[in-house]
């Protein structure tokens, strides 16, 4: 999965990622166990970096959970990655403000294999 920690802590922190790989195949499936992912994206317009690159690598990572709850999901990258991932993710909430008329909608949204 990925990872980020910060560096420094204060002012405008250096993140640091590591990205490793996420075998499908090791994630052991257990009867009656929900396995959800809490991943904080990092789409924001104007202030992250590189988005189109992580979300080409994010894809793949974020499959075979049972629930993925995502968040600060503001880029226009993330309509397109929500219809990739759907493919394993079949159900969708909406995104958390999306009907708002502010500059920014709440950038959460939760992703399921069961209905929601």
């Amino acid at each position: 999965m990925f990872g980020a920690k910060a560096v420094y802590t204060s002012g405008f922190d250096d993140v640091e990622f590591v990205v490793a790989e996420h075998d499908i195949a090791d994630m052991e499936y257990r009867e009656h166990v929900l396995q959800v992912a809490i991943y904080n994206l990092w789409m924001i317009p104007s202030i992250s970096s590189g988005i189109a690159a992580r979300v080409a690598m994010m894809e793949h990572n974020l499959s075979g959970f049972d629930v993925l709850a995502l968040q600060e999901s503001f880029s226009s990258y993330r309509e397109p990655m929500f219809d990739t991932l759907s493919d394993d993710y079949s159900y969708r909430t909406g995104v958390v403000g999306g009907d708002s008329n502010a500059m920014y909608d709440g950038g959460v949204v939760t992703l399921s294999r069961y209905p929601i």
